[in-house]
C-alpha cells in the first residue's frame, strides 16, 4: 500500500465536506480497524456497540469541521 494513502483519502473526504458546507463528519469503524488512526486524525469517539461484531466493538467518531 502507498504510505499514507489513508491520511490522503481522509484528507480529500474532509475537503469535500468542507466544500459542500458539512459541520461535521460522523463515521463508524470496528475496533480492529486502526481505532489510533482516526484519533490523531482529531475524531472523537462518541458511542460504541460492544460485541459486534462478536469479540469486536462498533465505534463511531465524529470530527467538527468548522473548528479552525
Amino acid at each position: 500500500m502507498i504510505p499514507n494513502i489513508r491520511s490522503r483519502r481522509l484528507d480529500a473526504a474532509e475537503a469535500h465536506a468542507r466544500e459542500m458546507r458539512c459541520k461535521l463528519v460522523l463515521l463508524s469503524s470496528h475496533s480492529f480497524q486502526a481505532p489510533g488512526f482516526y484519533w490523531r486524525n482529531g475524531y472523537e469517539e462518541v458511542a460504541r456497540v460492544d460485541d459486534h461484531p462478536v469479540g469486536y466493538c462498533d465505534i463511531f467518531y465524529v470530527k467538527r469541521l468548522d473548528k479552525p
